[in-house]
């Protein structure tokens, strides 16, 4: 292992870290944000697949294509799942500083709050335990560029995206008023 697989090892896993916490904490509804994320994560893994000296084989491409159908699922899945509800102070204190500190316009801050839960943790962990074991069916079969991590950003990025694209139609069709 080399420090770059070390450095895209050590992140894979504070990122999972970081959605799992996620899934119980109430957060401000930022749709954009959820699938910035996955956007970003989605180039960098494209870029290091792209660069990688691992050739590509059929079974890889299928194997992918069936991981990034299932990351897109799951995340449709969480996202109808999670609890939304009118922000608190509590949450909305957060975003209301961070944007005093910065000084930008406040008008811009979420109305709403979510959160996953337990739910959202048993779907977040069936998909993790789907990439885990369709990387070692990979490896067993040869398909060594499905054996590496890149292809679990991927999957991580198609999820991220899904899930802030169903939260914007769903926090458009769900505003509060009060």
């Amino acid at each position: 292992m080399n420090t770059s697989t070390l450095t895209g090892f050590a992140l894979l896993v504070v990122l999972i870290a970081w959605i799992c916490l996620r899934q119980f904490l109430w957060s401000p509804v930022r749709p954009q944000r959820n699938m910035k994320i996955g956007m970003v994560l989605g180039i960098i893994a494209v870029a290091n697949l792209w660069h990688s000296p691992i050739p590509v084989k059929g079974g890889d491409v299928g194997i992918l294509a069936i991981e990034l159908v299932a990351g897109a699922a799951f995340g449709l899945w969480q996202a109808k799942l999670a609890e939304v509800r009118p922000i608190s102070d509590k949450t909305v204190a957060r975003p209301e500083a961070r944007a005093r500190r910065k000084e930008e316009p406040v008008a811009d801050l979420p109305e709403q709050e979510s959160r996953a839960g337990v739910q959202g943790l048993a779907i977040w962990l069936l998909l993790l335990g789907l990439r885990v074991g369709l990387g070692i069916f990979s490896s067993a079969h040869g398909y060594d560029l499905m054996s590496s991590m890149w292809p679990t950003y991927l999957v991580i990025a198609a999820n991220r995206i899904v899930n802030g694209a169903v939260f914007a139609r769903r926090t458009v069709d769900n505003r509060v008023t009060a």
